[in-house]
């Protein structure tokens, strides 16, 4: 995958730590946690890194020590575009990477996303769902709020 991605909003809302990744999807009131191996991928995919470049950062900090790390990273990322919870980056997005590429990353662990829908139906009924372009408190033309 030569694309560049960004995180699908604002379809999507996140909080991301160094350990984790929570993300909702508020048109279908899935949530989703990211693990810790998942999150590192995460954070380099929102700052501007194709999927090989992350890849290639992973293996230079992991030097064979770490089996498949381009099908797990390209495999984890076709995930989160299944689950809409990214797109590809309509136009240039930057690389924000800090690290300079020849220095060691974190240990590689595979990725795991796990979708919760146990609250759909409560995060469906949220008001901001109702709404148009000019967003939250305006409800689109022609609706009432019983």
């Amino acid at each position: 995958m030569s694309e560049r991605f960004v995180a699908n909003e604002p379809k999507i809302v996140f909080e991301a730590s160094e350990d984790e990744v929570v993300i909702v999807n508020l048109d279908t009131g899935s949530y989703y946690t990211v693990d810790q191996g998942g999150a590192r991928i995460w954070s380099l995919l929102i700052r501007g890194l194709r999927v090989a470049e992350i890849a290639d950062y992973f293996e230079r900090a992991n030097p064979g020590h770490v089996p498949d790390v381009r099908s797990t990273v390209a495999g984890f990322v076709e995930e989160l575009k299944a689950e809409g919870l990214i797109r590809i980056a309509t136009d240039d997005v930057p690389n924000t990477m800090t690290d300079p590429p020849g220095v060691a990353g974190p240990t590689f662990e595979p990725p795991r996303l796990l979708k919760f829908t146990d609250m759909e139906s409560l995060l469906l009924l949220d008001p901001v769902h109702e709404v148009d372009e000019s967003g939250w408190p305006n409800q689109p033309r022609g609706t009432t709020h019983a």
